[in-house]
Formats: C-alpha cells, sequence, structure tokens
C-alpha cells in the first residue's frame, strides 16, 4: 500500500508501506500516524498525510472513458518519480491556459489540498495519486469553461453512470508537443536539470527555491541561489525539456531508490514517566486543587478565598484589615498556593507570624495552655500590614491545625524545620549498603577469564562465555538466606555493570578507526582521514588478493591457498551444573586451517597442559600443514593468509619458520604469507569456529579434551573438519632458532631503510634465496624489500630443539577447583575415567 508521508523538515513523498515502520509499536498505516524510514544508515521521520484506499483503485482502462468536458482547473497530475522520490513530484495545474510546474510552489498548493482530501483516496494501478476528485473541487475563477460548473459536473455524473465508473478524468494538455495522453506507460517524470545549460539527471530540488537540481548544483554551497536566478518561463521549460517516459517494468521501490531532503533528524524515544498517584495528589494539594484522596478515595474540593473579617471591630484594635480588597487577598491567595510546595508555603506562614510571650493571664491561678501571643501580618503595596487572625486563616485558607504546626517547627535561628515524612533514614542506607556488599562479594566469586583478543587493549575483565547476568542472579537468590530481603535483578544489573564486568564474547573484528571515522565529530574525522584512507586501502587490496589467489588455487593444483587463526579459548569441564561457574578450568585451544581452494579445514587443538599459545605453538601448526601438503600433494607454492596478531603471527619467529620450512621441504619453493588489515581479520575459517561454537552448545555435558575431538569433527556434517590433538612434545621451539640467526635483530632492509616488524603486511620466502627473507610495508606495493641473515648458510646445518621437555604446570588455585568438581556428594564430574584425568594433570606447589 502507497501512502503520502510529510517529513520532520516539510518535504513530502509518496512512499511504500513496505519501506516504513510505525513509531506506535504494532501501530497502523493511517492518517496522522507518526513514521519512520532508514535511509542512507540514518532514520527519516514524519506522519502520514494520505493514505491508499484499495477498494477505490482506478484502472488505466477507466482513465480512458474520462469527461472531456472538464475545466482546466480541475485537471492535476501527481507523478512522483520513484527512482528518487523526493518533495518536488511533478506537479502540473492549468490556470489560463497557462502550465505552473508544481515544484516552484508546492506548499501552498498542497496546503489547500490537504483539508478537502477524503479520508480514503484512489491510487491507480502504476502508483500515480489521483487527484482529480479533489482539484474538482477548487473553484478558479480566472479560469471558467465554456459551460456552467454545475453542467458539467451534471455531465461527468450522467457518464459516469453510463460506464459504470466513478470520479476519472482525463488529462489534457494545450501543447501538441507534451504527449500526455498515451496511457500506455503514465508514470513521468522531469530528468533534466532546471539550471540553464545544464542537460545532467535530476538529483533533487532546491531546499530554497525548490528547483530541480542535478547532483553537481546540488552539492554547490553557493548563498541565496546564484546560479539559479536566471530561469526561463515555466511555459519554456516544460517546451525545452519535453517529460520522458520511465517503463513500468524498471520501476524498483527499494529502500536504496528512496531519496528524502533536508538533513535527518534523529529520533530519540522520550521514556513517559510513571503516573504515581500519590505524587499527583500531593501536587494538586499543594497547589489548592481538588484531588482525590488515596486513602479514603473521596474528593476532596479545591480550596477558595474565605470571607473578610469585620473591619469596623479590627480598627479598633489597631488593625488594618480594612486596606485589604477582595483582589488583593485574591492576588496574595493565589500567590500562595503556585507555590504548589508545602515547604515554602511553610516559609510564607513564618514570615508573616509572630509569636511573643503573653503579656498578662486573663484566668486565676494561671491556669491558661496559652503561652504564647501571636501576630498576624499580610503583605500590601511592598509593606507588612497587621490583620487579625480570621482575616489571615480565611486569606490563605489555612486551617487552625496547619497554622499551629507550622509556628511549631519555626526554629529559633528563623529557619523552618524541614518536613520529615517520607525520604530514606540511616538505617535503611545501612542495610541497602549491606546488601550492596553482599552482591559484590557474589560477583566476585566467579573467576575471570583472559579475553583472547582484547588482553592488552582493554581493562574490562571477563566471566566465562557460558554465564548469563540472569542465571547469575538466579544463582544469588538460591544462595541468600530465607530471612534476608531479596534484591531486584535491577540492582544486581547496576552493581554489574559498575564493576566493569563483561561475558567473554568480545568483539573480535571492532575496528576502532572505522568507529571514530564514522561516529566522531568533523574534528576527529578531518585528523584520522589519512590514516583512515589508507586503512581501507590496505582492507581492500588484501581481500582482493585472497580473492584471486583462492581463483587461481582452484585451477592450479601445484598451488595451497589458506587462512588460519587461533579460536577463543575453550573452557572445560562443560556442564549446566551451577557449581562450575564459580570454578577455575582447563583451557583448551583450537588452531584452524581453511584452505580457501577445495573447503577442507584442520583443527589442531591442545590444552593449556600441553603447551601455551604463543608463536612457537602457532609456528608449529602452520608449518605441519605446510608438510603435509608438501608431501602428499605435492604443492610448489603457498598463500597463506591471517590476521596481524604480533604475539603469534607478525614477528621474526613466524618468518624464521617460513624460511626453514621452504628449505626443508621437497616442493615446495615458495611461500607468502600476508596479513590483513587490523581490526578486519574476518575469513572463511571463521565459518569453522561457529559451527564449533554451535556444535558444543548442542553436545551436553564435555568434561576431557578427548571428547572435543569427535564434536569438532562432526561440526560440519558434509567434508568433516580433521581434528588432530597434538602432545606436549610435538612443539617445536622456532623462537630458539630465530634468535641463534638474530633475525629479530634486524631493523634495516638491504637498502639501508629502516622499518618496524609491526609494520609489515607480508612475508615472503623462496628457496632460491636460502639467506633472504623478502616482505612488504603495503599490500599495494608492487617490489618487495629484502633482509640478509646475519649468519649465512647456517640455517641448513642448525636443527630445531623441542620446546617443551615435559607437560606444563597449571597453577595450584586452579587444580583445586578442578578437584573439587571431582567431589562431593553430587559431584559434577562423576565418571572414574574423568576424575582420574584431573587428578593426573600436572600442577605447582605453591
Amino acid at each position: 500500500m502507497d501512502v503520502l508521508v510529510k517529513w520532520d523538515d516539510g518535504t513530502v513523498n509518496c512512499v511504500n508501506t513496505r519501506c516504513l515502520k510505525t513509531i506506535k509499536k504494532r501501530g497502523k498505516y493511517k492518517i496522522g500516524a507518526r513514521v519512520k524510514m532508514f535511509f542512507d544508515e540514518k532514520w527519516y521521520f514524519g506522519s502520514i498525510t494520505m493514505v491508499e484506499n484499495t477498494a477505490n483503485v482506478l484502472t488505466t482502462e477507466d482513465q480512458s472513458d474520462s469527461s472531456d468536458n472538464e475545466p482546466l482547473s480541475k485537471k492535476i497530475v501527481l507523478q512522483p518519480n520513484y527512482k528518487q522520490v523526493s518533495s518536488s513530484s511533478s506537479i502540473s495545474v492549468h490556470q489560463n491556459n497557462n502550465i505552473l510546474i508544481g515544484p516552484f510552489n508546492r506548499e501552498p498548493i498542497l496546503t489547500e489540498l490537504l483539508p478537502l482530501i477524503p479520508d480514503n483516496f484512489g491510487v491507480e494501478n502504476n502508483c500515480e495519486i489521483n487527484l482529480s476528485k479533489v482539484i474538482s473541487k477548487i473553484p478558479d475563477e480566472n479560469n471558467l469553461p465554456t459551460t456552467s460548473h454545475h453542467e458539467n459536473k451534471e455531465k461527468d455524473k450522467q457518464k459516469s453512470e453510463d460506464s459504470n465508473m466513478s470520479d476519472s478524468y482525463d488529462v489534457r494538455e494545450p501543447y501538441s508537443d507534451i504527449d500526455l495522453n498515451d496511457r500506455e506507460d503514465p508514470t513521468y517524470h522531469i530528468q533534466s536539470c532546471e539550471v540553464p545549460r545544464c542537460k545532467q539527471e535530476v538529483f533533487s530540488s532546491c531546499h530554497l527555491c525548490k528547483i530541480l537540481l542535478c547532483w553537481d548544483h546540488f552539492q554547490e554551497e553557493l548563498p541565496n541561489c546564484v546560479s539559479h536566478l536566471h530561469l526561463d518561463s515555466d511555459e519554456d521549460v516544460i517546451r525545452k525539456r519535453p517529460i520522458q517516459k520511465t517503463p513500468v517494468n524498471k520501476i524498483i521501490k527499494i529502500p536504496e531508490d528512496f531519496f528524502v531532503e533536508g538533513s535527518p533528524k534523529e529520533y530519540q524515544e522520550v521514556k513517559q514517566p510513571r503516573k504515581n498517584k500519590r505524587k499527583i495528589a500531593k501536587v494538586l494539594k499543594n497547589s489548592g486543587k481538588e484531588y482525590v484522596s488515596v486513602k479514603t478515595k473521596k474528593t476532596i474540593p479545591e480550596r477558595k478565598l474565605g470571607p473578610a473579617c469585620n473591619a469596623e471591630w479590627c480598627k479598633k484594635g489597631g488593625r488594618e484589615c480594612r486596606k485589604f480588597s477582595e483582589e488583593i487577598r485574591q492576588a496574595i491567595f493565589s500567590d500562595f498556593y503556585n507555590l504548589a510546595d508545602l515547604q515554602l508555603q511553610r516559609e510564607f506562614i513564618v514570615r508573616f507570624v509572630e509569636q511573643t510571650p503573653k503579656k498578662s493571664n486573663t484566668k486565676p491561678d494561671d491556669n491558661s495552655r496559652r503561652t504564647y501571643t501571636k501576630t498576624f501580618f499580610l503583605p500590601c503595596n511592598g509593606e507588612r500590614s497587621k490583620v487579625c487572625r480570621k482575616m489571615f486563616i480565611n486569606t490563605l485558607d489555612i486551617g487552625e491545625k496547619r497554622l499551629r504546626n507550622t509556628v511549631k517547627k519555626n526554629q529559633s535561628t528563623g529557619v523552618v524545620e524541614k518536613d520529615k515524612r517520607g525520604g530514606r533514614d540511616k538505617i535503611s542506607a545501612l542495610k541497602d549498603k549491606a546488601l550492596r556488599d553482599t552482591i559484590t562479594s557474589h560477583i566476585n566469586k566467579f573467576p575471570r577469564v583472559e579475553s583472547h583478543y582484547c588482553r592488552k587493549d582493554s581493562s574490562r575483565e571477563y566471566l566465562h562465555g557460558d554465564l548469563t547476568l540472569r542465571k547469575m542472579y538466579g544463582m544469588f537468590l538460591n544462595e541468600l538466606p530465607v530471612t534476608k530481603s531479596k534484591p531486584s535483578f535491577s540492582l544486581y544489573r547496576v552493581i554489574f555493570k559498575k564493576m566493569n564486568l563483561s561475558f567473554h564474547k568480545p568483539k573480535k573484528d571492532q575496528c576502532g578507526v572505522c568507529r571514530v571515522f564514522h561516529e566522531g565529530s568533523e574534528e576527529e574525522k578531518t585528523k584520522i582521514k589519512d590514516i583512515y584512507d589508507k586503512h581501507i586501502v590496505e582492507k581492500e587490496a588484501v581481500r582482493k588478493l585472497k580473492d584471486n589467489f583462492k581463483s587461481a588455487a582452484k585451477n592450479d593444483p601445484k598451488m595451497f591457498c589458506a587462512c588460519f587463526d587461533l579460536q577463543q579459548v575453550i573452557s572445560l569441564p562443560i556442564s549446566n551444573d551451577n557449581a562450575i561457574f564459580y570454578k577455575r578450568r582447563l583451557s583448551v585451544f583450537n588452531f584452524t586451517i581453511y584452505d580457501l581452494a577445495n573447503r577442507d579445514c584442520y583443527c589442531l587443538t591442545w590444552d593449556e597442559c600441553s603447551s601455551g599459545r604463543g608463536s612457537s605453538e602457532i609456528a608449529t601448526a602452520v608449518i605441519m600443514i605446510l608438510k603435509k601438503y608438501d608431501e602428499e600433494k605435492y604443492v610448489s607454492s603457498a598463500q597463506l593468509f591471517s590476521d596481524g596478531c604480533g604475539g603469534q603471527n607478525k614477528n621474526s619467529i613466524m618468518a624464521t619458520a617460513l624460511l626453514y620450512t621452504v628449505l626443508q621441504s621437497k616442493h615446495l619453493a615458495e611461500i607468502s604469507l600476508r596479513f590483513f588489515s587490523p581490526n578486519h581479520g574476518q575469513s572463511e575459517g571463521d565459518s569453522a569456529h561457529s559451527a564449533i561454537t554451535h556444535a558444543i552448545k548442542k553436545a551436553g555435558d564435555l568434561f576431557t579434551p578427548s571428547q572435543l575431538v569427535p564434536v569438532f569433527r562432526l561440526a560440519r556434517q558434509n567434508n568433516t573438519y580433521k581434528v588432530y590433538q597434538l602432545n606436549y612434545d610435538d612443539f617445536l621451539d622456532y623462537k630458539k632458532l630465530s634468535e641463534d640467526l638474530r633475525i629479530k635483530s634486524i631493523k634495516k632492509d638491504d637498502a639501508g631503510n629502516e622499518f618496524k616488524w609491526s609494520d609489515i603486511f607480508e612475508f615472503f620466502v623462496k628457496k632460491e634465496n636460502p639467506d633472504k627473507i623478502f616482505f612488504k610495508t603495503s599490500h599495494v606495493d608492487k617490489q618487495y624489500r629484502s633482509m640478509s641473515l646475519k649468519r649465512e648458510n647456517k640455517l641448513h646445518f642448525l636443527t630445531i630443539k623441542k620446546l617443551n621437555k615435559k607437560q606444563r604446570s597449571i597453577s595450584m588455585l586452579k587444580y583445586e577447583n578442578l578437584i573439587s568438581l571431582c567431589s562431593g556428594l553430587k559431584p559434577v564430574i562423576s565418571s572414574p575415567e574423568n576424575k582420574l584425568f584431573y587428578r593426573s594433570l600436572p600442577h605447582s606447589q605453591n
């Protein structure tokens, strides 16, 4: 369904409801409804002014039998351009046989039409809005038809009844060179820019003079439409630029095709305050208005100005009540209740009531309860005038009790004591602090895990990814004694956020440069524009290289093209038992190498007792697969891609391992390792990580690393993953090899130019150059730079030692946590084989 939307910046568009969303949840698309549309990464907001009536849709056949005797003032064509739906939709109105172009005077026309438009209106099959019926109601004194308006109306009615149609009119133009009678393709739009001597396609309209502009003239920053002044007449504009036809089958309405004029206005949904009956009644009471008592449910009438006192009697007592007219008393009464605050009203009363000790006793034996004498005043012409008690009470319409209590609250310093009702006392504050401390101590029971990607760049601590805030809150309630009050989930969440905690699901590919450039201020964008441009060039260049080598590897069996990455840490045991969330668990690593040509994926896994996750471990895993392809598939070229993690991939250790491998291999002649742009390391290998994570969630309870092997293998049904479980003696010490060759100490290339290892984007080694490592500091560079080994011909004679002589030990605290899961009345780890595995783990004695 098509609707006409008036945006908040004043422009009007014809939009399909499939491209809109209602602001109100589950709202309907009706006149007056607030809607929004997402375009160009921004939201635009507006209101619906017209809605399509599908019951009265006019067909093309119906339009062909329209009346020919209608006045020209009744004819209007509203033809939105769906390729660029803007406020300058073509509206042509005939007056005195002249044509007025709609965009130049759009708003007055729409203003006159809107009051005449019914709740439902017809829309033609080609989505043109049929406003003939509406325009027929607009009188035009300057363009009278040859017959009367009544006669034309009767003829139209008669012809409509004969043809079984209603309200269909034909559009006639007084110019023969503009063929609007051709209804085979009724969608028209002007495609030429309105600036003189410009024939570019229309992009939008000027915000000031409403002239149709191309993109070049639209983005000009000329004040007062300087380049738009020398225009032809409206009639010449149409004659020189005939209306073009656009085939209906090419009109595809998608959100990207819509263009909305004006700057976007961000919509911020205002949270409606909660309606508190007590607070509402309190405000009404203090304002002297009628309110409903929360306790008694009775309606308390509003306060009114009371009667004045007997001025003659007060005159004898030296009072000035006679000075106060009804207007003055009414002004005092209004100002008093306009304060709408009990404390301020009390201060007003105390300011005009003086209390002094009584001077004499009127009762014998001093049995009077009165100890003070009160003197009352009221403001009059900027001065305090003495009045009687009745005048004071009736003017403010207060009771004796309120007067008495207010005077009692006046302290010796002249300050009125504050109202002690409501609020929080010290006991409640102490209880709240104790409750917060209890929540904090419970959250601190959960061990922190190290983030795989954000170890150095973030101060935030992470809890295990299996946890959720709702699960932690449920565990807290189960441990809370019955006698203690239960805190709300919102309080638990607030304390959790203040502790700067999160669950172990960091965003690996969230690029800081891109985020600042897209979300930062204009000043920040200007500062990093050069950095951002280079960043994007490198990102796109390495993506293109990967795609090219991927296609080449599919056609060349001698080429091996792959990407590799280390998956997030997997913690064992995995179970739904709440006890494991309070314990430190065993870390398991999974390194994947994904063959881009045939989609083979190799998973090399080991636990933290076998080895760590440093550069030697990563190099060992990569070299194992390279040797496999060299010996079994006889590849001669290897093209590798990975992220640029300096502690694992982009370092001298990896370069040494690649050079050593190409020299020791039988068929490999060259190896290239390219690094993705920082924070843009997405690759096909991420699909394997996602599939494995999903398979682990569905596998149920897992306790040992050996149980993960079948889960990894069957994570993909077709072409299952190939899993290798590594032991501590499988890893080689490539770091020691790099130190022996003194590769890390190289700071200059062979040309004498300095470089940094962190700036390198590619390593390239060849068998024919055994003493050189080639590299690039940009993916767009055409020539390689080279560095030479300081110890020539020594690499052939060096042997690589084992990285680990025995299994690595875990901390005593982690070992005790794991053993505690194997004991108790209901142990989490109940199988004897699994218990034996954890009890045999090497651990430190401290």
